[in-house]
């Protein structure tokens, strides 16, 4: 495999995770860095990369159906398409350490996940819950466990950064993962229509921050972006999770939250909604700035269609497991 062969939305991390003997992150980090040379431009030794990678990868919880380090590998290769498949790169003017910023988010993005969301950290007041103060609690966890194993010296990628442009990469890793938070989504897309609006916006400048910010975000809820074949299996990945979150709530006499009940969710009209709500609004405005997105959006549309065709069999389906339960 080559970076070009991951130029394409195509692109399956599922089979590569089963090519690598699962460790598709690993791979796929080094084969970017050693291809773009971004070891020798930021000084990053090979080894500590090796190391910091691995540790990640190893991380990432891989009992869980989606939340794993497939899905991270994913974030990666999406990152990549956009960045050079839409032209990011060059339109966004993006240095070494902004390119190697934005390669990193993407991996550690959801690092230690445990399957369950920030809702129910708050409502079952865990530790992460109480340390972060309830706000965008596993995405401060995230970035936060995975910068302590900078720590180590045999996994410091950024040892050979001076402090000025470690700093700088620091703020842009954290601004990129907190923005993956589902809670800010519309408020960080309304800020982001009315900056792409203005005669001031620069996403060369000011505006890069975030631009980085929404592409990530837009990378990681982006699987009903791929073709409906890729995208279907994700789909069922993701609802087994919140499925199973959905009876721990019901076994610890919680609530249910939303899309968690495997006796209520309809996934194709839920799946349809999300591609209205959310994903297609999201990528129709990074069309607006960035080259070559048309097809995320025509596998959008397609997929919507897709799994509108699906809706009476879901149906069928749930009533056949309410008469069983």
């Amino acid at each position: 495999m080559t970076v070009r062969d991951m130029l394409t939305l195509n692109f399956n991390s599922m089979d590569l995770h089963v090519k690598t003997k699962r460790k598709p992150l690993y791979y796929m980090m080094n084969l970017i860095f050693q291809t773009y040379n971004l070891f020798g431009s930021l000084k990053i030794h090979t080894l500590a990369f090796s190391n910091f990678v691995l540790k990640v990868q190893r991380g990432y919880v891989a009992k869980n159906p989606y939340h794993n380090s497939i899905h991270a590998t994913d974030v990666v290769q999406s990152i990549h398409y956009i960045i050079h498949r839409c032209d990011f790169l060059r339109k966004g003017e993006l240095s070494d350490a902004e390119t190697c910023a934005m390669y990193i988010a993407a991996a550690i993005h959801d690092y230690k996940h445990p399957g369950v969301n920030n809702a129910y950290m708050v409502t079952t007041k865990t530790k992460l819950a109480l340390r972060y103060n309830d706000q965008a609690v596993l995405e401060n966890f995230h970035v936060a466990a995975a910068y302590k194993l900078l720590h180590h010296d045999s996994s410091n990628i950024f040892s050979g950064l001076n402090v000025e442009t470690y700093n700088r990469v620091r703020a842009m890793i954290i601004s990129m993962v907190l923005s993956t938070d589902m809670a800010r989504h519309f408020s960080e897309l309304n800020q982001f229509k009315a900056r792409i609006q203005s005669q001031e916006f620069n996403m060369a400048g000011k505006d890069r921050q975030m631009v980085m910010n929404i592409l990530l975000h837009a990378c990681d809820i982006g699987t009903p972006a791929k073709p409906f074949e890729i995208s279907a299996r994700w789909t069922k990945r993701i609802y087994e999770e919140f499925f199973r979150q959905g009876d721990r709530e019901r076994q610890q006499n919680l609530e249910v939250g939303p899309l968690m009940d495997r006796f209520s969710v309809n996934v194709a009209k839920s799946q349809a909604g999300f591609i209205d709500a959310i994903a297609y609004p999201l990528f129709k405005q990074i069309s607006s700035i960035l080259p070559n997105m048309d097809d995320f959006l025509i596998n959008l549309e397609d997929n919507r269609d897709c799994w509108m065709d699906h809706v009476e069999e879901y149906d069928v389906k749930l009533r056949d497991m309410r008469l069983h339960k």
